[in-house]
């Protein structure tokens, strides 16, 4: 008798099935771990690749904060006291300005500003989170206006509560900047100094 199974047996069938199915997992454990490993490497390359170092922020002049008075720079709660916009144009002739001043709201209440340049009119605007004050150079004032560590702006402040709070000048608002123009209508980007001050009650 012979006991040789036929091809088309369902046995030989079940058998065939299983190895293709087999090979087929096998075909596809294969190809998910080789892609995984592609991005495995292609990622650790990334990563390992420098990124290119951003260009240092290039300043022409610079503006700082100062407290004019009192002149120990005491603030008390109630009191106004001055606040001073220092200002060097690195030897340019300025014909104009904006400054942004960042100030906490609940903290200060702003009063007047005064130019110390009798040639340049002040505009202040409220903008919500900041003030910010455009000044322009009168077109007949052919003097040059060349600051060397001179007073730009002066503000009166009310400290309304006691605390530690920073006065500063913001470098960016929006599309709005804090910089100032020389008569080549040249923009000049100073480096920003902010102030610390402590108001006592």
């Amino acid at each position: 008798m012979d006991n040789k199974l036929h091809p088309n047996h369902p046995v030989i069938r079940r058998v065939y099935v299983y190895i293709f199915v087999i090979t087929f997992l096998l075909l596809f454990l294969a190809v998910v771990v080789y892609f995984s490993t592609t991005n495995q490497l292609q990622n650790q390359r990334a990563s390992q690749t420098p990124q290119p170092l951003q260009p240092a922020k290039k300043y022409e002049g610079s503006l700082s904060l100062a407290v004019k008075s009192p002149a120990n720079g005491a603030l008390t709660v109630g009191t106004p006291f001055v606040l001073q916009v220092l200002a060097n144009s690195n030897s340019k002739d300025v014909v104009g300005y904006d400054l942004l001043l960042s100030y906490d709201q609940t903290a200060f209440k702003l009063g007047t500003e005064i130019s110390p340049l009798a040639s340049f009119k002040v505009y202040p605007f409220q903008r919500g989170d900041h003030e910010t004050y455009t000044a322009i150079k009168a077109p007949e004032v052919k003097t040059p206006t060349l600051l060397n560590q001179d007073e730009l702006l002066t503000i009166s402040m009310t400290p309304l509560k006691q605390g530690s709070y920073t006065l500063k000048l913001l470098d960016r608002s929006g599309k709005e900047t804090t910089k100032m123009v020389d008569v080549k209508t040249h923009i000049l980007t100073p480096q920003l100094t902010p102030l610390q001050v402590t108001v006592s009650p």
